[in-house]
Parts: structure tokens; sequence; C-alpha cells
């Protein structure tokens, strides 16, 4: 049946799992920047986790809310418990080791103390459990910077551009293993050069 419905989903629920689709089953997973809850939504899918969405915007916070409430009404979850806050990444408030997995989904290219946030996500996360981090493509995103002065200068808006080694490196220096690293679509980019 369509629903209408289209949610861009940047981490791939289906790779974490591997041929264990009951992997996430009864985990806390945590969604940094959940924005209006895309990552959020896709969690709450899963059997009985505990998925939780903070973002900075209260706006977002808000539509993540009703759409998490929309998903539910059409008996899309799993059965867990859900959770939206408005909070920094800076100043998680959660107690250390509590979650089995984060999502850190196109924000660190946002965050000025880009190491405390590493830091700070890395402290709530459980020993030996998974850190999934998405950032803009190196090339597409410079190439957004030169074409368009808005497209960086804007409130909240790109501080910086990563590349593979140095986002590596900070994630690396900051304590974590690297599991994988994959390159998906850079499809907003032609949105910009506009």
């Amino acid at each position: 049946m369509h629903t209408g419905r289209l949610f861009v989903i940047t981490v791939d629920f289906n790779r974490l799992c591997g041929s264990d689709s009951n992997r996430l089953a009864s985990y806390r997973i945590l969604d940094i920047g959940c924005g209006t809850g895309r990552h959020t939504c896709a969690a709450f899918r899963f059997g009985k986790v505990v998925a939780i969405g903070i973002d900075i915007k209260f706006e977002d916070v808000l539509e993540a809310k009703n759409r998490l409430i929309f998903q539910k009404n059409l008996g899309e979850n799993g059965g867990g418990v859900l959770g939206l806050s408005v909070a920094d990444m800076l100043s998680l408030p959660f107690k250390d080791n509590f979650f089995d997995l984060v999502i850190c989904s196109e924000v660190l290219e946002h965050i000025h103390d880009h190491k405390a946030a590493v830091s700070e996500t890395v402290r709530v996360l459980k020993p030996g459990k998974d850190l999934v981090v998405s950032v803009p493509r190196y090339l597409p995103e410079r190439i957004c910077w030169t074409l368009s002065e808005n497209y960086h200068n804007v409130a909240n808006g790109h501080i910086r551009i990563y590349k593979k080694k140095n986002l590596v490196d900070l994630l690396e220096k900051g304590g974590l293993k690297r599991w994988g690293v994959h390159f998906a679509h850079s499809l907003h980019t032609p949105y910009w050069w506009l």
C-alpha cells in the first residue's frame, strides 16, 4: 500500500544487523542530532528497542515526535520504547556506558568542538558497541562551498569539511576502532548549485 511517505535513511540498519535480523532487539539506541526523526523512526521498527532521539532544535524534535506518533498509529513499531528530547551533544543527559548503538548522522560538520562531541558520544556508548557516523562526502561538499557562499554561511550550517582520513583519525583518537567505511550518495548537491 502506498502511503505517500519518503524517508531518506543514511544509516543502513540491515548492514548493522548482518544476517541476524534480531541483532538490535532490546538495544538502547541513541540518535544524536535526530532532526525530524528519520533514524529514530527506522530504529523504532526493530523489536523492543529503546530508541532515543535528541536534537538541539525544538522544532525538529517536535516534528520527530509527530512522525513517531504517526508511525506508531500505523503499527509500524517493534514494541519498544521511544523518547525524544532537546539536548546538546556536548553535554548528553545520559549515564556512562548506557547505549548499545549511537547514531551521529550528518551532525559533526555542524559542531565547533568536534573532539569534545566525539568524547561525549564515546562516554555514553557501551565498550565494544557501535557508533555509526556519517558526514557529507568531501568533493561534493567542497564544490558546494565553492559555488555557494550561502551554503556554509547559514545559521547552524556546515563549518567544516571532512576528508576520510581526518574523520577516521578524529574517531580513532577518541578511542574508537574503525569497523568499516562506506560511501553513499550526494543527491542533495545539485540543490545548492541552483
